[in-house]
């Protein structure tokens, strides 16, 4: 079981055609080819990371949905970073690898990006920036087709990550918690760490707009400190949506999975499991403008007793560069009495205390801020 997985992936991406600039090209064989990104089929990606504007390096999110026509065509598409329709090129290779271009409709910008498949039925893929005014990751998943256009509706399990680039550390946010969707309005809750630090929990309201043919569609996130926040939802499937936040001079994405296996306890993590998480945050150095380097990332894991001990665990960090390896930890933890799924987790160490709250997904995954 997985509290959150954080999986760590080396890239490499090329076509057998055409190379994108700065993306080498290694040997290998497959029965990958044009078709496997199937005639027809639809997906929604995202990457982030880093882009040359007016003011310096910042950071930045960039999210959308295209149609593949299985021949090497990208038939149709749309980017809210750029706020434009685009059509475009694609190549793949028989090892997997290849190469997409895209050719926005405003004439904003030609983007280059090198992919790796993972996965066919549904697909997959990995993508990186391949222009030189960016550096930027992200990935890429196949539409269900029945699912497109139909209005989300039940209790979802989310999280997001936004900052406001070019400033200070105080733009930085990440949220988890939980909405229920009912024709098009929605409740729920959400845990914010603000800057560095994490808030009091905080009621939701707000409204989807129903998705179009792409499964593109809207949502209005209000919460009790009176904080509205815009996005553009992606439907991947009934049970998950992809989430860019649209608010001028924000940087954000998130993820929405429909939630199972409610109420939950603190004996609802069985004794004796073990559990791995994995999470990301931002620094002084990460959100500053030309900020090119920085933010913390950590990864670890846990065992829990089922009575509410964390009885033994370790994790490792890189804070701005600098490295913690194997720092053991113990601790408490407990699931809120409401039984939806809200659980705080504290984790004693030599370096410290730190609280974390997550959010069950289902009695095997969970979500948690910074992800």
């Amino acid at each position: 079981m997985a509290l959150a997985l954080v999986v760590l992936t080396f890239l490499s991406a090329c076509s057998s055609s055409s190379r994108a600039s700065g993306v080498g090209c290694p040997g290998g064989a497959g029965t990958f080819t044009n078709a496997s990104l199937p005639a027809g089929s639809q997906w929604t990606y995202n990457l982030s990371g880093t882009i040359s504007q007016s003011n310096g390096v910042n950071s930045y999110a960039e999210a959308g949905v295209f149609t593949a026509d299985g021949n090497g065509n990208i038939s149709s598409g749309m980017d809210d970073y750029y706020g434009s329709s685009f059509s475009g090129k694609y190549s793949i290779s028989s090892n997997g690898t290849g190469s997409i271009t895209v050719v926005l409709a405003n004439g904003a910008q030609t983007l280059s990006w090198g992919i790796t498949l993972s996965s066919t039925s549904p697909g997959s893929f990995y993508l990186i920036e391949a222009d030189i005014f960016a550096n930027a990751a992200g990935t890429a998943m196949q539409q269900t087709a029945s699912a497109l256009g139909t209005m989300p509706r039940g209790t979802f399990v989310f999280h997001t990550h936004v900052a406001t680039t070019g400033l200070t550390l105080a733009g930085s946010m990440a949220t988890v918690g939980m909405m229920t969707v009912s024709n098009g309005s929605l409740t729920g809750k959400e845990d914010v760490l603000l800057g560095g630090q994490l808030a009091s929990q905080l009621t939701l309201s707000g409204s989807l707009t129903a998705p179009d043919s792409t499964g593109r569609g809207g949502a209005t996130l209000i919460d009790s400190s009176g904080r509205t926040q815009n996005y553009k939802y992606y439907v991947l499937d009934t049970n998950t949506l992809q989430l860019f936040e649209i608010d001028s001079g924000i940087v954000g994405l998130g993820r929405a999975e429909m939630q199972t296996g409610a109420p939950f306890t603190t004996s609802s993590l069985s004794a004796g499991a073990g559990f791995a998480s994995g999470s990301r945050g931002d620094t002084t150095a990460s959100v500053a403008a030309n900020g090119v380097a920085g933010g913390v990332n950590t990864v670890g894991a846990m065992t829990v007793d089922g009575a509410g001990n964390i009885t033994a665990g370790s994790y490792d960090s890189v804070r701005d560069g600098t490295v913690n390896s194997n720092i053991s930890v113990t601790g408490s933890y407990s699931a809120d009495v409401s039984g939806d799924g809200r659980y705080t987790f504290t984790l004693n160490s030599a370096a410290g205390t730190i609280t974390e709250v997550a959010y069950m997904v289902s009695p095997s995954r969970a979500f948690l801020p910074g992800e």
